[in-house]
């Protein structure tokens, strides 16, 4: 009997040379890229939001809604592109966020923005508007400095910190919890009226040495002018010469003002067993590999104590890359059982040689696949990496069929070991590819959800159309070559063998035969049935039997205690309030740690 020979497929049979070429090519790539590639938590997405924020030193919530932010709204939505206008007002600082949609052009935006802004009069002791474009960076950690000292020292400390994260390549660094310093100057009328001395000339002066000074106000008369700037200042402030009399003698400004470094109301404190503490918030860009930052910043903690002494505690929390780790870990652990489930499949239904051959496929498919991955700016996260478990079990399915339907020929139509194969892809080539294509299918949609969401489920689709086309490549144009050239052996097969094999026909000819005649023979029951299912299944949704979360909610290992004062409450009744929380905690823990259950 004459069997149909591809001619492109015997190529390779004939040439194995090309075959192994093909076959290191996608080995090589993948161990090229797999070192390559970002390791996160989840994929990297683009923010389209911008931010407009006013402060007004001294004005209510109310003041600001109704000056700043009612103002504001009206020419920020109707911009073209603009999907969402947030807004929030708090004592002294009024903010908005502008969402734009999909894909928007965010320069333009900025322009956009910047355009409606100019265009509205706010009061005259607001700020000047900060327009912020949002920018992704992801937390890697965050790094706490603790201890019975002043905050001048932490401050101190803290940039300290910061600049040498900065330099050993951390891409954000954020301080929290440092209270913003101002200078306040505070000059008595009279005592400027009797060396006939203006506000406006004192004013004028003092901005020369900085141009980030307010007007100044009256109170007790006398005025007060606040400015933000270093402590050093105070003493450059001092030395400030006023005037010089006729007679030589110079008036500064320390000997008709009280000059002082004092902090800016309304500043965010942050605590540990009650001292004081100061966050660093450590993040990353798009660029950057979440667990190489991470190993930068441990490193850069280990030396701490020349940095910044013994006095100070430092502790890290809400570490990303220990989770990422993890995560990782548990799902290449996960994906090794299945890869042994499929072995131990492979090597009970197959022959040897066959399942060998079929089994390299697999890391060599996904070898190709992190290539693909690498050029199309895919990172190892999350998902990415369920799109690999995910298609362990399908990357298999092309050989299993080639060397199976291979392994039948040599044996039941005493075809050689150079026909077999490529006879086996010639006759296997047409459903093996419509079989891929359609898996293809239903994940191409995948590729069209727009938004966030999209841009992080795109990793799905990506891993998974890069292994079954890689699978492919390898089934057809490697595998045979090598059933040919390495699958000669004609021993007779282990008792085992002949043993699984006799019983699993008696199973085929028997019990599964009878089962499908069945099925077939009562083919519309048989329909019936699964259209019953089918609906029983959608019914089990829409009903709420089986409920639906795109993204699962794990419980969180934090917890987050927040309450709301009074307008108009002190810092002192805030901060008690803060200790009665914190006691609470403490009981809580303890009553846990005591007993668990």
């Amino acid at each position: 009997m004459q069997f149909k020979e591809s001619g492109f497929l015997k190529f390779f049979v004939e040439h194995r040379t090309s075959a192994n070429i093909i076959m290191i090519l996608m080995i090589v790539i993948g161990l090229l890229s797999i070192g390559r590639l970002n390791k996160q938590f989840f994929p990297d997405f683009d923010v389209e939001v911008i931010a407009v924020s006013i402060d007004w030193p001294g004005a209510t919530a109310e003041e600001i809604d109704q000056n700043i932010v009612q103002l504001l709204e009206p020419e920020l939505r109707p911009i073209s592109g603009v999907k969402k206008v947030s807004s929030k007002s708090v004592e002294g600082v009024g903010s908005t966020q502008v969402e734009f949609n999909y894909g928007h052009d965010m320069q333009k935006g900025r322009t956009d923005i910047e355009t409606a802004v100019s265009r509205i009069s706010f009061p005259e002791k607001a700020n000047k508007p900060k327009i912020i474009v949002g920018e992704f960076f992801d937390t890697v950690t965050r790094i706490v400095l603790s201890g019975d000292v002043s905050l001048s020292l932490l401050r101190e400390k803290s940039k300290k910190l910061k600049e040498v994260l900065l330099n050993s390549g951390v891409d954000k660094v954020d301080i929290q919890g440092l209270p913003e310093e101002e200078i306040l100057i505070e000059i008595s009328q009279l005592e400027a009226a009797r060396l006939k001395l203006s506000f406006n000339k004192i004013a004028n002066l003092i901005k020369l040495e900085t141009q980030d000074v307010s007007g100044g106000s009256f109170a007790d008369g006398s005025l007060r002018v606040r400015t933000i700037g270093e402590k050093r200042l105070v003493e450059t402030f001092k030395k400030l010469e006023l005037k010089n009399s006729s007679s030589g003698g110079r008036i500064l400004l320390d000997d008709i003002a009280d000059i002082k470094s004092s902090v800016k109301k309304g500043s965010v404190l942050k605590s540990i067993d009650g001292n004081p503490a100061v966050e660093l918030w450590v993040r990353r860009s798009k660029t950057s590999d979440a667990l190489e930052v991470s190993e930068n910043v441990e490193k850069v903690i280990d030396n701490a104590k020349n940095i910044i002494g013994n006095v100070i505690k430092v502790e890290t929390y809400n570490t990303a890359a220990k989770l990422i780790e993890e995560r990782i870990s548990l799902l290449v652990k996960n994906g090794l059982s299945g890869l042994c489930i499929v072995l131990a499949v492979l090597f009970l239904f197959l022959s040897r040689n066959t399942a060998i051959w079929v089994a390299l496929g697999i890391p060599i498919a996904f070898l190709a696949t992190f290539g693909v991955m690498f050029v199309s700016g895919q990172s190892i996260n999350m998902i990415s990496l369920f799109g690999l478990i995910m298609a362990l079990g399908i990357v298999v399915d092309d050989a299993i069929v080639v060397g199976e339907h291979s392994s039948y020929l040599k044996t039941k139509r005493k075809l050689n070991s150079a026909q077999a194969p490529v006879v086996a892809a010639t006759r296997m080539s047409m459903p093996v590819i419509s079989a891929m294509l359609t898996t293809v299918a239903a994940f191409i949609p995948l590729f069209m959800v727009k938004g966030v969401i999209g841009e992080i489920i795109a990793a799905i689709p990506w891993v998974v159309c890069a292994v079954l086309v890689a699978s492919l490549i390898e089934c057809f144009l490697v595998l045979p070559a090598h059933l040919a050239h390495f699958d000669k052996s004609s021993k007779e097969e282990s008792k085992f063998r002949l043993w699984f094999d006799q019983k699993f026909n008696a199973f085929q000819e028997g019990i599964f035969r009878r089962f499908v005649k069945l099925t077939f023979n009562y083919r519309y029951v048989t329909f019936m049935v699964a259209v019953g299912m089918f609906i029983v299944s959608v019914g089990m949704m829409s009903g709420g039997r089986v409920l639906f979360s795109f993204f699962p909610t794990p419980e969180a290992d934090i917890v987050i205690v927040n309450y709301k004062m009074h307008s108009g409450s002190t810092r002192s009744q805030t901060t008690r309030m803060l200790e009665n929380v914190e006691k609470g905690l403490n009981k809580t823990s303890t009553q846990f740690s005591n007993s668990p259950d």
